[in-house]
């Protein structure tokens, strides 16, 4: 590493650290560590998408955090439907995904109006 991109890393560590640290904080207090595989339904793919939004929340990088969530939730809600033998909805987006899952009522209607939102990034 070149002692310019150590000198722009240590000052970037620097900036951040304190807002890197209440965001885990927050993360450790609303999501434990001890979360295992087989929680996640989608297997490996939705683990590591949750892993990946949790880590870009950490380092402030929302927008992905908030893309990353909207995959994880897409994988979790077509898995669920996979697994209960609904195999018609091997190429839905998450907009179908999600208007199937609150009309079976896996997902409330505020919480798909609030997904909705987010996947049009409608954020308030």
């Amino acid at each position: 590493m070149t002692q310019s991109a150590k000198v722009w890393l240590n000052n970037e560590d620097k900036k951040c650290h304190s807002d890197r640290l209440k965001n885990i904080k927050w993360i450790i207090k609303n999501f434990p560590n001890t979360i295992e595989i087989m929680l996640f339904h989608g297997g490996l793919k939705s683990k590591y998408l949750f892993e990946e939004a949790r880590y870009c929340f950490i380092y402030g990088q929302y927008i992905a955090s908030i893309m990353l969530s909207l995959s994880f939730i897409e994988n979790t809600i077509a898995s669920v439907f996979y697994a209960s033998g609904r195999n018609d909805l091997q190429r839905a987006n998450l907009i179908d995904l999600l208007k199937k899952a609150e009309k079976e009522d896996l997902i409330t209607k505020a919480e798909f109006a609030y997904l909705i939102r987010l996947e049009n990034l409608e954020i308030q």
